[in-house]
């Protein structure tokens, strides 16, 4: 389950700009979780100011077309600010609708890990529950299909004022509908964990049933393969040799094969030679899925 923090009570409320402040002057190591955990005093006096977020949110109104334009979230998050080390973001927790009842398979959430740490706090309503795990990624390679080892199986209530870490690719979860809207605020820091694979895991035996990915990468390289010309095979060579995401570097390398498919063989040939498992277990994956519409199956 996430690692629960129970700061010293204080019923201190500071906006958002001293929370920032604060939080720069303290020189905290927010990629880290000894870091984050330092950090907890600062999320709970903020939480504290329960007239923060709508003053944001009616000045950002007020700003007509350029409300949130810079938010590439659904509309259930806000971000409150964002820098190259961190941002700060407040989710929205919708209670589930009698219409959704009538959506058949309909889910509230799916089971998911993170390619970054969440230091969150629990800021209005009930707060949602969440159904939670623990896995190992030392011991997975993280293929498809493949069955995470779950443990620590347990439900956790994010209530008003209280305070958890989600770990980076180590906590799993599926969030259930709270009785009544709820909203949480998200401290989230920017570090290497972020070019991991994120996964959809099958609660009930642990499969990695997809990848969840959010980043434009993946689209520029399939579109590299869709479109490109022999001149672009070696960029696409540098992204497969380089590139700090393994699905990337899996398509570049597919792309390569689509773009050359007089070459698919010596391209997988050197691939077998120089890649990881994860990204020739990505590879074999879209092969197997797409490489006949492709022309290169």
């Amino acid at each position: 389950m996430p690692l629960e923090i129970c700061p010293p009570q204080d019923d201190e409320a500071i906006t958002l700009a001293e929370y920032l402040q604060r939080l720069h002057a303290g020189g905290y190591e927010l990629s880290t979780i000894e870091g984050l955990t330092a950090s907890a005093p600062l999320l709970k006096k903020l939480g504290n100011n329960k007239d923060f977020l709508f003053d944001f949110l009616t000045d950002q109104l007020r700003q007509n077309l350029n409300f949130q334009f810079n938010n590439a979230y659904g509309p259930e998050v806000f971000v409150l600010h964002s820098e190259p080390a961190f941002f700060l973001r407040a989710n929205i927790w919708m209670p589930r609708q009698e219409v959704f009842t009538r959506i058949p398979g309909f889910r509230y959430d799916i089971c998911h890990d993170h390619n970054f740490h969440i230091l969150t706090i629990g800021y209005f309503g009930p707060g949602y529950e969440s159904l939670t795990f623990e896995y190992d990624k030392s011991a997975h390679v993280g293929a498809l299909g493949e069955c995470l080892h779950l443990h620590n199986s347990t439900v956790f209530n994010l209530s008003v004022g209280k305070i958890a870490i989600y770990r980076a690719k180590h906590d799993i979860h599926i969030q259930l509908p709270p009785p009544q809207m709820s909203i949480s605020l998200n401290l989230i820091p920017r570090t290497e964990h972020q070019q991991d694979l994120q996964f959809e895991v099958d609660e009930a035996n642990g499969k990695i049933l997809r990848y969840l990915d959010f980043a434009g990468s993946d689209a520029a390289v399939r579109i590299a393969g869709l479109i490109g010309e022999h001149d672009d095979l070696q960029v696409l060579a540098e992204v497969a040799a380089t590139h700090p995401n393994p699905k990337v570097r899996a398509l570049a390398v597919l792309a390569q094969m689509q773009i050359a498919p007089e070459l698919a063989a010596v391209i997988e040939e050197e691939t077998r030679a120089k890649q990881p498992e994860i990204v020739l277990s990505i590879v074999n994956s879209e092969l197997f899925r797409y490489g006949a519409c492709m022309n290169y199956g």
